[in-house]
């Protein structure tokens, strides 16, 4: 890394209670772009008040980062905006880039989860679209869901930088620091864990209608699978799985072993349910 490389802060202003997960997936991002998050969740005690510290840490990044869902969120007493217009505002003051990421209408709307709760919902959804219409009129926002969203801000932020400081060595390419390497690696376990911790499983006839956990159910090791790719084979048991298998064009016999998070073997297709223990 040069002497002169600098870690840019970006402050991450949004509403916090329908954010939370979003802001987490956001502040990945700005590390992955080298650049180094400010957010509320990363404020230390301090004796200005609450909107003033806000303020400052806007007017003080390198650059704004906005998240726009559903909510306008809290108003400050004696205050006709929301805190995180206040932000921006302050932001726009001191001349800093705003990167606006605004949620895309094609993604399913709660109103008693996604809006504002209280009896001035409504006029909190007035004031949010004044707001849209205020930064619509700076820059133009990108529109994310919750699987772009990440993608997303990694790239606007990467884009920023090479067009206004020059083009910098990517994160990836250097080799990161043993601490977040861990960290890293720890959420891709966590990841792939919530993934893949069930599944479905096919190949006998039940009136079971429920995912059924692996670590939960008890199979032979020796197990028959389709190789056919249809999809849609269901057998009665082992036995009529072994002969149909056996009688169909291309399709071969071999053990097929899947490995739970707790190491032991289980089988993941067709399977004799009558030595199978189901608790």
């Amino acid at each position: 890394m040069s002497g002169d490389h600098k870690s840019y802060k970006v402050f991450i202003s949004s509403t916090y209670l329908d954010n939370a997960e979003r802001r987490r997936i956001v502040e990945d991002a700005v590390i992955r772009a080298d650049m180094q998050p400010i957010g509320m969740e990363r404020f230390t005690a301090s004796a200005y008040p609450t909107i003033e510290e806000c303020e400052r840490y806007a007017r003080g990044c390198d650059i704004y980062l906005g998240i726009i869902a559903h909510r306008f969120g809290w108003i400050p007493d004696g205050k006709q905006v929301s805190i995180t217009e206040l932000e921006y505002d302050a932001a726009k003051e001191a001349l800093r880039p705003r990167l606006m990421f605004e949620i895309d209408g094609s993604v399913p709307v709660d109103m008693q989860k996604d809006f504002d709760p209280g009896p001035d919902r409504w006029d909190k959804q007035k004031k949010l679209d004044d707001f849209k219409a205020k930064y619509r009129k700076d820059q133009m926002p990108t529109p994310f869901t919750d699987t772009t969203l990440g993608t997303k801000v990694l790239h606007a932020l990467n884009l920023w930088r090479d067009r206004h400081v020059g083009k910098q060595p990517a994160a990836d390419s250097r080799r990161p620091d043993d601490g977040a390497l861990s960290q890293e690696l720890d959420r891709y376990r966590r990841a792939v864990e919530a993934l893949h911790q069930s599944l479905p499983l096919a190949g006998f006839k039940t009136k079971l209608r429920v995912p059924i956990d692996l670590e939960e159910l008890y199979v032979p090791l020796q197990a028959h699978v389709d190789l056919r790719a249809s999809g849609d084979a269901v057998f009665a048991d082992v036995r009529e799985g072994e002969e149909r298998l056996k009688s169909a064009h291309g399709a071969r016999h071999r053990p097929h072993r899947c490995l739970s998070r707790s190491g032991q073997a289980q089988a993941s297709r067709a399977f004799d349910p009558r030595r199978s223990g189901i608790r």
